[in-house]
C-alpha cells in the first residue's frame, strides 16, 4: 500500500484511512458523497505523505499529489 523508502512514514495509518474508506463505500454501495469524512480523511494522509517527501511518496492508495491539493481546496468547507 505504502511505496517509501523515508522511515519516518507511518504507512499503517495511511492503510487504516483506505480501508476506512473501502468499508464506508462497501456499506454505502459505492455512494461516495456519503463517504466524503472517509475520503477526507485518506486524502489528509496523503497529503502529509507527499508533504514529508516533497511529493516523491508514493502509494497505491493516494493520487497524485496535484489531486490531491486540488480535492482538498475544492472541498476545505468540510472540514471537520
Amino acid at each position: 500500500l505504502c511505496l517509501t523508502s523515508w522511515p519516518d512514514i507511518n504507512c499503517s495509518i495511511l492503510y487504516f484511512a483506505a480501508c476506512g474508506l473501502q468499508a464506508c463505500l462497501n456499506k454505502n454501495t459505492y455512494k461516495p458523497e456519503k463517504c466524503d469524512e472517509q475520503v477526507r480523511k485518506l486524502y489528509q494522509c496523503c497529503q502529509t505523505l507527499y508533504e514529508q517527501t516533497d511529493d516523491k511518496g508514493e502509494s497505491t492508495a493516494c493520487p497524485m499529489p496535484n489531486v490531491v491539493r486540488r480535492w482538498l481546496k475544492n472541498h476545505s468547507e468540510l472540514v471537520s
